[in-house]
């Protein structure tokens, strides 16, 4: 068996490698045997990879635990024994829906309306009232990160007499896929502040814990005067905070909860918080991240022993790498190009840019809001000629 250590802790060979090894050390006693599988000796030879292979996969897993935390049950594991935290699951996305009919008519649980492919369905008993209107929330009926845009949700799927019509007034709020290995290494990190001195990144920390939440950002401006951050207005004593995903009352609660007494929250979308000591209710607020599209362009030179399919590795590493910046990062192209690696393969030029902009050598600023995003149809990739 042979081991490999990587930046990502110890990697095993490939099963291919290690028949080889095996092949070669029942060569060496018996020069002229018959290795190939279909043969006895070769079976034996096959059943020994194989015991070989696994060992050496639990065996070099158990050291990526010590090293990393190792991956899936492994990573599950490590995690909830030192962090105290656990893999979050898929979740379901909600929307806020306007149902419009006859007055006093009763909206069920379980009824259902549609948003292209989409489903989304109550999950209690709405009255429409005197209005003629009643406000609703609906649940996906499928888990994912994915959202429908406004005044979009206009199907209905299960009639009711007495309603007429619906739509959503606003953006739903996205699900959640299940956290990835790379994703829950991140959060386990950033645990560490869960209880930290500072109130403000506690709070940071333990909102990034709840399901459906991906990404989180925010400022705060403790001093007396109007402070401008990466574009966005604060006020004196104020909090700011711009969260991916998530669900808006819990979310809520927890600035409720944390934030510094006094502080003002800022932000466009309103969250009513009912307090149970004072019995009051007080206006929460986030922000939602826009997407910003990026676009990359690269130059690079390829060799005989390169892999055919290199334009389209180097653009999934691209968009993993943006992936994993932070809301409102700076983007810096040399550092993007730094963390990408292709074998036989070498990059000679790298630009990067909004897609409305050209594409150039220099940091990409992002406002308060803003979530660098990039598709493989804005990634180019061509050959460098000297």
């Amino acid at each position: 068996m042979s081991w490999t250590k990587s930046d990502n802790g110890l990697e095993l060979s490939d099963t291919s490698t290690i028949l080889q090894q095996v092949q070669n050390v029942f060569l060496t006693a018996f020069p002229n045997l018959n290795v190939e599988p279909s043969t006895p000796q070769g079976q034996i030879i096959t059943a020994i990879t194989e015991l070989f292979t696994k060992a050496q996969t639990d065996i070099v897993e158990f050291a990526n635990v010590i090293l990393n935390g190792g991956t899936g049950i492994w990573l599950d594991a490590y995690c909830k024994t030192y962090y105290g935290i656990i893999r979050k699951t898929a979740s379901k996305g909600s929307v806020t829906a306007l149902i419009s009919g006859a007055v006093g008519t009763v909206i069920p649980a379980g009824f259902i309306a549609k948003s292209g492919d989409y489903e989304f369905e109550t999950i209690s008993e709405y009255i429409i009232a005197s209005s003629g209107n009643v406000y609703a929330e609906l649940f996906a009926k499928d888990d994912g990160d994915f959202s429908i845009n406004a005044d979009t949700l206009t199907t209905i799927i299960t009639p009711v007499s007495g309603v007429e019509r619906i739509t959503n007034p606003y953006e739903s709020v996205s699900g959640s896929d299940t956290e990835t290995d790379n994703e829950l290494r991140l959060r386990a990190a950033n645990s560490l502040t869960y209880r930290a001195t500072s109130i403000f990144d506690g709070m940071l920390a333990q909102i990034l814990q709840l399901t459906g939440v991906s990404k989180i950002a925010g400022y705060e401006n403790n001093t007396k005067n109007i402070v401008t951050y990466k574009n966005i207005v604060l006020e004196p004593n104020s909090i700011a905070i711009v969260c991916k995903g998530g669900d808006l009352k819990q979310i809520g609660k927890v600035i409720l909860e944390n934030k510094t007494i006094g502080a003002y929250v800022q932000g466009d979308i309103e969250i009513p918080v009912y307090e149970e000591i004072s019995k009051q209710t007080y206006t929460m607020r986030i922000y939602r991240p826009t997407q910003k599209q990026l676009k990359a362009e690269l130059k690079v030179i390829t060799n005989n022993l390169t892999t055919q399919d290199y334009t389209t590795q180097l653009q999934e590493q691209i968009i993993n790498i943006i992936n994993s910046y932070k809301i409102n990062d700076e983007i810096i192209p040399f550092q993007v190009a730094s963390d990408i690696s292709l074998p036989n393969l070498q990059l000679a030029d790298f630009k990067m840019g909004l897609v409305s902009a050209t594409a150039t050598y220099n940091p990409i600023a992002l406002n308060f809001t803003d979530e660098a995003v990039i598709s493989a149809e804005n990634i180019t990739v061509g050959l460098y000629n000297d």
